[in-house]
């Protein structure tokens, strides 16, 4: 009888050990995932700002190439212009 006893009480403190340990264990894995739940939001949040600083790097692009194409036909047409005089003034 007395072995029995000590039988169920070692059951009893097995189970509270084991549901303390799976409480805790819960609890770990929500701190991970809260944790990585934030280090994905500080992700988003930086690649965000890169997206965004692309975007105005690829309008300031755009805009030096129309300035580069505005002064490149700009002096082509120079050029043609020089071209025309000579041909008006050799004939």
């Amino acid at each position: 009888m007395e072995n029995e006893e000590k039988l169920k009480r070692m059951l009893k403190s097995n189970q509270k050990l084991k549901d303390e340990i799976a409480g805790t264990a819960g609890k770990e894995a929500q701190l991970i995932i809260k944790d990585a739940e934030l280090r994905a939001r500080e992700i988003l949040g930086s690649s965000h700002k890169e997206v965004e600083k692309i975007k105005i790097e690829i309008q300031e692009l755009k805009k030096h190439k129309k300035q580069l194409q505005i002064k490149i036909r700009s002096i082509i047409e120079s050029y043609l212009k020089l071209l025309e005089k000579e041909d008006e003034g050799g004939k």
